[in-house]
């Protein structure tokens, strides 16, 4: 097995990270890990096994996938804006 290769043993919590539906972001316990972790799966990952998770999640494997939630407006503009800091 390439080292790059992770074996997926459950993902929950499917949600779209993004309104463009590119990427799903999920809790998802690798057999290589000894805990679950957040992942983020993108349909152009760079990674085979993030885009074969990807397309898992869409078609309903892991059931319905939540919708997308934008960040709070405070949170975009830090991001966009780098953070803020009061005076």
């Amino acid at each position: 097995m390439d080292d790059s290769s992770k074996t997926v043993v459950s993902c929950v919590s499917p949600c779209w990270a993004n309104v463009e539906h590119t990427a799903i972001d999920a809790i998802v316990k690798f057999a290589e890990l000894n805990t679950a972790v957040p992942f983020s799966a993108r349909c152009d990952d760079v990674e085979e096994y993030g885009r074969r998770l990807f397309r898992a999640i869409a078609r309903g494997d892991y059931g319905q996938i939540a919708n997308y939630k934008a960040p709070p407006v405070a949170a975009r503009s830090a991001t966009k804006n780098g953070p803020r800091v009061l005076a």
